[in-house]
């Protein structure tokens, strides 16, 4: 998930950088001002998917004891979403762009720059972004509660530094 999202990130940068002051073509312009819409879309699609593998590996239960052969009966394949992982990640943007191109693709090239440029084809960038922001938040709210709670659950049974010598911490004064 995170070479896809370096690469929807370098693409996005790329198409940016060379195209969203080429308002000469309009055609070229609308090609472009798409293409942006795409790739930030996917870029926190992928963002998310990036979170959401991680919250799932933070919250499975690491016990040391146990060996590959407990984790999975031997007759159930492991399954591996890999097709679902692309169809969210590059799908689902392209689906919100499919449908802001055929409701206004005209937006999409303006006379300073190759992007949305009224406020109702906007919406159709900051309403998923917002979303996927929130979900992004509570997403890494998750991992944080859950790393806090392994923690404490690992150092129950054991002594904190209680008995640390502080002073070497603290700066000399002359």
């Amino acid at each position: 998930a995170l070479i896809n999202m370096w690469l929807a990130m370098v693409l996005l940068c790329f198409v940016y950088t060379l195209g969203i002051y080429q308002t000469e073509d309009v055609q070229l312009c609308r090609i472009l001002g798409l293409l942006i819409h795409y790739l930030s879309l996917s870029v926190l699609l992928w963002m998310c998917v990036s979170a959401s593998n991680m919250y799932k590996w933070v919250t499975k239960t690491h016990n040391p004891v146990r060996t590959p052969e407990d984790d999975t009966p031997p007759d159930v394949p492991v399954q591996k979403p890999i097709l679902g992982l692309y169809l969210v990640g590059w799908g689902i943007a392209l689906i919100v762009c499919g449908i802001s191109g055929a409701v206004n693709l005209k937006d999409y090239a303006g006379y300073s720059q190759c992007f949305l440029s009224t406020a109702p084809a906007l919406s159709a960038l900051f309403i998923p972004g917002t979303i996927l922001l929130m979900f992004l938040l509570i997403l890494f709210l998750l991992i944080r509660c859950t790393i806090r709670n392994m923690n404490v659950q690992l150092s129950e049974g054991t002594q904190a530094t209680e008995n640390v010598d502080l002073e070497m911490w603290e700066p000399h004064q002359a």
